[in-house]
C-alpha cells in the first residue's frame, strides 16, 4: 500500500472517530434537554443519506401526497427519524451547525418516543395533535440549542 493511501485512511479514521465524539455531545445536550441523563437510554443510529435517499425514505413512510406537499417537501426536508427502525438519517448536504441542529432535532423525536411512547398519527382522537406538539417542542429545543453553540 501507498504510504499516501495510508496517510489519508488515518485522516480519515481520526475524522470520523471526531465526528462521532462530537455527536456525543449533541447526545448528552439532547438527554440533559429531556431530562433523561442517566436513564441508561441507547444512542441510536445516526445515518448520512443523500437527499434523494432521504425524500424516497419519506415518502415511503408518508404514503400518498399531494403534487404541492412532495414539492415542498423535497426542497425542505433535512432529516428523518423513523421510530419502526429506530434510526435517524441527516441529509449529506448539511454541514456545520445545520447538520447538528438537525441531529439534535431527531435525538429529542427518539428521546420523545422514549420517554412518552410512539405517537399514533392515525390515531382520530389524538394522534395529529401529539405529533404537532412533540413537533413543536423539538423546534422550540432546536432553536435555543443553535442559541447556545453560536
Amino acid at each position: 500500500m501507498k504510504k499516501s493511501t495510508i496517510v489519508l485512511s488515518l485522516i480519515l479514521f481520526l475524522f470520523l472517530i471526531g465526528a462521532r465524539k462530537h455527536d456525543e455531545g449533541i447526545w448528552r445536550d439532547a438527554l440533559a434537554r429531556m431530562e433523561m441523563v442517566g436513564n441508561g437510554v441507547e444512542r441510536p443510529i445516526v445515518r448520512m443519506v443523500s437527499r434523494s435517499d432521504l425524500t424516497n425514505m419519506y415518502f415511503k413512510r408518508a404514503g400518498k401526497v399531494s403534487e404541492d406537499q412532495r414539492a415542498l417537501i423535497l426542497n425542505e426536508l433535512q432529516a428523518l427519524y423513523l421510530p419502526r427502525t429506530r434510526e435517524i438519517f441527516i441529509g449529506e448536504h448539511l454541514g456545520g451547525k445545520l447538520r447538528d441542529s438537525r441531529i439534535f432535532h431527531e435525538y429529542i423525536h427518539y428521546l420523545q418516543d422514549e420517554k412518552n411512547g410512539r405517537v399514533d398519527v392515525n390515531d382520530p382522537y389524538y394522534g395529529a395533535d401529539q405529533y404537532f406538539f412533540r413537533e413543536m417542542q423539538a423546534e422550540k429545543w432546536t432553536e435555543e440549542y443553535l442559541e447556545e453553540i453560536n
